[in-house]
């Protein structure tokens, strides 16, 4: 290896670890070396794109086309930034460059949807069919598909692309596989345009209003090391569309248009989940997803409350329960899966919602509604007050409850995650200041509202368990057992609202064996700390 390749890799190395500063220093190096190489000005310009110099980095790619005006790694390079810049045309220009001067294999998917998707912005799907086409036929006469299908980035181009060029064939086939690696079977797949809840109903004349605005947050917090923690809400939005549609299971409404309301489920579409899985193509603003030919016809106005993937129940409690507000005062009906477990519906008839306002609809099926409400509440990690003081109006079993001395809850998380390493010694805090352990999931709603109704402690590992401090008095403490504060930040700031005495007990993070959510650590629970913690509780309520 000469002296020039060593430099190469060792500031590849840096560029692959972000190491920017030293990546630079090595460009330097190997300019002093060996001039202004092709290589030296690929490396510039790929750390002026960490930067987010993009300028920069189409001069220097263009100078170094000068060197090289036929090395179609540099078009594809440059056809990368005008894709993010959305230009267009250049976009188009740079990847046709880049693939009539033969793009090697590796470029090939990528070069392709980026060449597709402009072409479909610019109005020019019919370029972009007879290119998918021509594509196809070079990947069948190289025997490529397989190693596509078998490359998940690679995969998803392709999709991608067939999507911008409106070849629903090759949308189906290469959707259905995809969903086929994860064991999901799909009937026949609809492609969409992606729009903004509050932009589609501006442009088409549908009702939204704003029932609370943006707000500022700044509160105290206890037990991370931090002073305080300040966050702005979102807007609490409320639409109504008419003639609008959903598949069960999918958490996304789809307008009249046939446009996709990416903003009106709680995941959005950045996250594709297993019980309803779409594919977005963002840089084409479209979605692929299950589409059934035959509707059910709902002639009813009726709020979307829809439900949280395989029903978890924390979810529900503060992603969907809050949609309710935007009906608040009205008899309309609520559009759920008619699986919903008895527990949820436990919870809805809390807010007034008995078995006669439900509409049940089967997961999988598509349904269009005369009208639907549609409610955008925001995000729960930074938690709406007036969504607060309606979740917990109707939750508690006596808002006049007074804190009962003594009275200590630990709620047991009995699913395979998030488990306390050293229990034993756990477990003699536990008897040492009387807990009582308890199993949310085995106890009804209103076993769950009795039990917590007068509390004066609730401590678990962190998680949306810790919803049932909804049901605690105002003057009882939530002790969340975590490695750092800011994994979980959303029930501190419900309690600190409600107030509820909310405390971090930071211990040392365990990253078990096996693949698993990245949230998703045990716990070794400092016991000293946590006593020093509850005597000063105890001290307090004595």
């Amino acid at each position: 290896m000469t002296d020039a390749q060593n430099i190469l890799s060792q500031a590849e190395t840096a560029l692959a670890e972000n190491r920017i500063e030293d990546a630079e220093l090595l460009a330097s190096t190997l300019e002093m070396q060996g001039g202004r190489l092709t290589a030296l000005l690929d490396l510039r310009a790929r750390i002026a794109i960490l930067r987010g110099d993009l300028d920069a980095a189409v001069a220097l790619y263009t100078e170094a086309l000068q060197l090289e005006p036929n090395h179609p790694g540099l078009f594809h390079s440059l056809a990368r930034i005008y894709a993010v810049r959305q230009e267009r045309e250049l976009a188009v220009r740079a990847a046709r460059s880049a693939r009539q001067k033969g793009a090697p294999i590796e470029l090939f998917a990528r070069n392709l949807r980026i060449e597709c998707t402009a072409l479909y912005a610019l109005g020019r799907q019919d370029e972009a069919r007879a290119l998918l086409a021509t594509a196809l036929k070079v990947i069948a006469e190289r025997e490529l598909m397989e190693g596509i299908l078998r490359s998940k980035p690679d995969h998803g181009d392709l999709l991608a692309s067939a999507m911008a060029a409106g070849n629903l064939k090759w949308v189906e086939t290469l959707f259905r596989r995809m969903m086929e690696k994860d064991g999901l079977a799909v009937t026949q797949v609809g492609v969409f345009p992606m729009a903004i809840l509050s932009a589609w109903c501006e442009k088409h004349g549908a009702a939204i209003h704003e029932l609370d605005p943006v707000q500022s947050v700044s509160f105290a917090q206890c037990g991370t090391g931090s002073e305080t923690r300040t966050y702005d809400t979102e807007p609490y939005l409320v639409a109504s569309v008419p003639n609008a549609e959903f598949v069960c299971g999918w958490d996304i409404v789809i307008a009249p248009t046939g446009h996709v309301l990416e903003d009106s489920g709680y995941w959005g579409l950045r996250r594709a989940v297993a019980v309803s899985p779409h594919f977005t193509a963002y840089d084409a603003g479209l979605v692929a997803h299950d589409w059934p030919d035959e509707v059910h016809e709902v002639d009813a106005e009726a709020l979307f409350l829809s439900s949280p993937e395989s029903f978890q129940i924390g979810h529900w409690i503060v992603d969907f329960l809050p949609r309710l507000r935007a009906i608040s005062g009205t008899d309309l009906k609520v559009a759920v899966p008619s699986t919903l477990p008895k527990k949820h519906r436990q919870f809805l008839a809390l807010f007034g919602i008995g078995e006669d306002r439900i509409i049940g609809c089967e997961l999988g099926r598509r349904y269009r509604f005369r009208k639907l409400v549609v409610a955008k509440t925001g995000d729960y990690f930074r938690p709406n007050f007036a969504t607060i003081d309606f979740l917990r109006k109707h939750l508690m079993l006596d808002p006049a409850a007074k804190v009962q001395k003594g009275a200590r809850v630990f709620v047991e998380r009995t699913v395979d995650s998030r488990r306390i390493e050293n229990r034993e010694e756990f477990d003699r805090v536990l008897v040492e200041y009387d807990f009582q352990v308890i199993d949310l999931s085995k106890m009804s709603v209103a076993e769950q509202r009795a039990s917590l109704a007068a509390t004066e402690t609730i401590m678990s590992v962190y998680g949306t368990n810790l919803t049932c401090s909804f049901f605690a008095p105002a003057g009882a403490n939530v002790i969340e057992l975590i490695w750092h504060g800011g994994v979980s930040p959303n029930i501190e700031a419900a309690c600190n609202h409600a107030g509820i005495n909310h405390q971090f007990v930071l211990g040392d993070e365990i990253i078990p064996e096996g693949k698993r959510w990245k949230k998703d650590r045990d716990l070794r629970v400092d016991c000293d700390l946590l006593r020093r913690r509850l005597a000063v509780i105890a001290a307090k309520n004595a």
